[in-house]
């Protein structure tokens, strides 16, 4: 029974004497590598009539000029490999019997995947003081599915183990505490949980604990060590300064007069006044933005005395007769007057005057 199995690459290390005596023979070896153009491995099994495995003959051959086209004319074969794997188990009987040391077995595969590897002993007539020389070979098959029906063909004849994949390396957890920190923790078991500092809660803001950090001489340091400690270093932790608080001293907080104070309220509506809480909390932690220049006139204008205003009336209306044309005053100007006459008390009937007036000239207009 001969089978033929198309391989992929066939690669061999053929070691010499001085080479097998080295240490590490597989390595100082070179290997040659074979590709391309087409590489066929031939098994051929005969069986006697009885059924018994006569020969296991074992061939890697070569083809050059090797096409579909092609009738077997002027083809050059060159054979890489010939073995008879069924003669490596009379060598091994012979030496087990003669009593020389076991280098190993003289025949054994290795595989994984689409990949196979044999290693067999090429030195068979050596005597007892010489040194084995084992030949290596590899091959690659174009499937997993070939890899499989060739190592179950030659498995009654080769020892054949399955090569796993190798493993990744487990991660080491890095140790950042030193020796004697750990040789007390593990005799007292003593552990010290993370200590947050109580501070008053600012508003609605949920605050983070602050966990405690090890004293230590170099500050880049700090964030690998461990929140735990045995008993005896508590002393060695420290909790980190309280974040001071930003105080602003009562001569540097905006407050606005009385009279101002009491006139914004009957023109702001009841969802714009703060509350108490708000107003107190606000005037112990950061100061008010700066108002607008416009709304700082505003004010300016409504702090002074109820008897100020009079002569401003007189002037504003003194104003309008000498200059009529209102849309010429600058945006300044008119933004003072527009202010001033919103906040006035009787703003509310000055509206309902000017609606009668308009009604009255549009009935007129008609």
């Amino acid at each position: 029974i001969c089978v033929t199995y198309s391989l992929e690459k066939y690669s061999r290390s053929y070691p010499t004497s001085s080479s097998s005596n080295s240490q590490n023979p597989a390595i100082d070896a070179e290997w040659q590598h074979f590709v391309h153009p087409v590489i066929n491995l031939y098994l051929d099994a005969k069986k006697s009539s009885a059924g018994d495995l006569v020969s296991a003959r074992f061939r890697v051959v070569w083809n050059f000029d090797s096409n579909a086209n092609s009738l077997g004319v002027d083809q050059r074969e060159i054979i890489l490999e010939d073995l008879d794997l069924l003669s490596f188990s009379s060598i091994s009987n012979s030496r087990t019997n003669s009593g020389q040391p076991d280098h190993g077995l003289p025949l054994r595969a290795v595989y994984r995947d689409a990949v196979v590897g044999i290693r067999y002993l090429h030195s068979r007539t050596a005597d007892s003081t010489s040194q084995p020389v084992y030949r290596r070979i590899q091959i690659t098959f174009t499937t997993a599915t070939s890899t499989a029906r060739f190592i179950d063909a030659v498995r009654p004849v080769c020892p054949c183990r399955l090569n796993l994949q190798p493993q990744p390396p487990v991660p080491r957890i890095p140790t950042v505490a030193t020796t004697g920190l750990l040789d007390d923790i593990s005799r007292r078991g003593t552990l010290l949980p993370s200590v947050s500092q109580a501070r008053p809660p600012m508003g609605e803001t949920p605050l983070r604990p602050v966990s405690t950090a090890l004293l230590s001489g170099n500050p880049s340091s700090e964030s690998n060590v461990p929140t735990f400690a045995p008993s005896t270093l508590i002393s060695t932790f420290v909790t980190p300064p309280e974040t001071p608080r930003m105080t602003i001293p009562k001569s540097s907080q905006c407050q606005a007069p009385p009279g101002s104070i009491s006139s914004t309220k009957g023109s702001l509506p009841d969802s714009s006044q703060p509350s108490s809480s708000t107003r107190s909390t606000s005037s112990n932690t950061m100061p008010s933005p700066p108002l607008p220049s416009s709304v700082t006139r505003s004010l300016q204008s409504e702090s002074q005395p109820l008897e100020g205003r009079n002569p401003t009336r007189t002037q504003l209306v003194a104003s309008l007769h000498d200059t009529p044309a209102l849309h010429k005053l600058s945006h300044a100007e008119l933004e003072s007057i527009v202010a001033q006459v919103i906040r006035e008390e009787g703003f509310v009937q000055l509206l309902a005057s000017l609606d009668t007036m308009w009604r009255v000239k549009g009935l007129l207009g008609q």
